[in-house]
């Protein structure tokens, strides 16, 4: 299991932020104790501890998340989750009016009330809300 990703993923973030993940170790259920099974007795990280472990070792949980589902599936069934979990694509047209909608309102903009929602319906000759 020395070979997979995941492993030299964690390898050069606990690295770089001091973390010894060859001794690491601790009581049972710790963190520390986690990492020393992944490294030691090929443990799989589970998926509900990444959050936990890229605090530890100081990376990115986004990132290490998906080294951890290489544990468990395939790439195509990678993709599919991302694809399925993602948040919808904007087209061109929402694109442009977030750009306008950011610009006019600077820094602090608030939801938009009942004035603002019949406003831009009333522009995009939609339903009123």
């Amino acid at each position: 299991m020395n070979d997979l990703p995941i492993l030299n993923y964690l390898s050069e973030r606990a690295a770089a932020a001091g973390v010894n993940l060859e001794s690491a170790d601790g009581p049972s259920g710790t963190t520390g104790h986690l990492l020393y099974l992944v490294f030691h007795s090929n443990a799989k990280l589970p998926l509900d501890r990444v959050s936990d472990v890229a605090t530890f070792v100081g990376c990115d949980a986004r990132d290490l998340f998906r080294l951890a589902l290489a544990q468990f599936y395939n790439s195509d069934t990678i993709h599919l989750l991302e694809r399925m979990l993602a948040p919808p694509e904007m087209n061109a047209a929402e694109v442009a009016w977030l750009s306008l909608i950011r610009q006019a309102a600077g820094e602090e903009l608030e939801p938009p009330n009942r004035f603002a929602r019949r406003l831009v319906a009333a522009l995009v000759g939609g339903c009123k809300g």
